[in-house]
């Protein structure tokens, strides 16, 4: 990540916070004018509150890294349950209760394609 930031805003001061919520932290009482994090929890945790106020997400989501995202953990080696949990996405995707479901929660798309 700190590779890609230096490559990208080679004009900018890049600060490193801890935790995602200390960058909303920064961008709330001034000391950061753009700050980086999951698109979900941007949007819930600072987007969506007071603090956000004159925030907003911007660009396409920029994915660092092989195979960044989010994922279900399960046990290694089950690959019955992995099978099913992979189908049961599948269907309800394919029978639209996924974007029915993102769409009611979330004002931006979540899905990661």
């Amino acid at each position: 990540r700190a590779a890609y930031l230096a490559e990208n805003y080679k004009d900018s001061t890049i600060v490193f916070a801890g935790k995602e919520t200390e960058v909303y932290m920064e961008l709330a009482v001034g000391r950061a004018d753009v700050g980086f994090g999951s698109s979900v929890v941007s949007g819930e945790a600072f987007l969506k509150k007071p603090e956000g106020k004159g925030y907003a997400q911007l660009g396409p989501a920029i994915r660092i890294g092989a195979g960044s995202g989010v994922g279900i953990a399960m046990r290694k080696g089950d690959d019955a349950l992995r099978t099913q949990v992979n189908a049961a996405l599948a269907a309800f995707k394919a029978n639209g209760g996924y974007k029915a479901l993102a769409d009611r929660y979330f004002d931006f798309d979540i899905s990661g394609s």
